[in-house]
């Protein structure tokens, strides 16, 4: 194993381990029975592009991961559901729901989108 994957591993294990983003998740999923991994149909079923897309998931209902799925990928085009707005992760730069968008995939940062009424959620808890 490379340095990149060691480096990409020290930012993500601690990530996992944050109850503010991924708490919540769970808890839904103990007490209402839903996935903590779901299709963006899960979450927007009046979506009729979120069925199509089979190349991303949400974890719990506030985070969109759009998985690179090639060696050699370094962008990758990322469908974000309507009837909300998206903060981009990594850059904090914002989108309107209900666009397909290039986003930069380096390899140390998986693409992680969050909708904005969760991540005031997490900054003003």
């Amino acid at each position: 194993m490379g340095m990149k994957p060691m480096r990409s591993a020290k930012i993500y294990v601690p990530a996992r381990a944050d109850a503010s983003l991924y708490g919540a998740a769970y808890a839904e999923a103990h007490e209402k029975g839903s996935p903590v991994i779901r299709p963006l149909f899960y979450g927007f079923p009046e979506d009729k592009k979120a069925w199509e897309v089979e190349d991303q998931y949400l974890y719990g209902a506030d985070i969109l991961v759009a998985p690179i799925l090639y060696a050699e990928q370094r962008e990758r085009r990322v469908y974000l559901p309507e009837g909300v707005n998206w903060t981009e992760v990594w850059t904090g730069k914002e989108y309107e729901g209900g666009q397909t968008i290039t986003v930069d995939a380096p390899i140390d940062q998986i693409p992680l989108f969050v909708k904005d009424s969760a991540l005031l959620e997490v900054l003003n808890p």
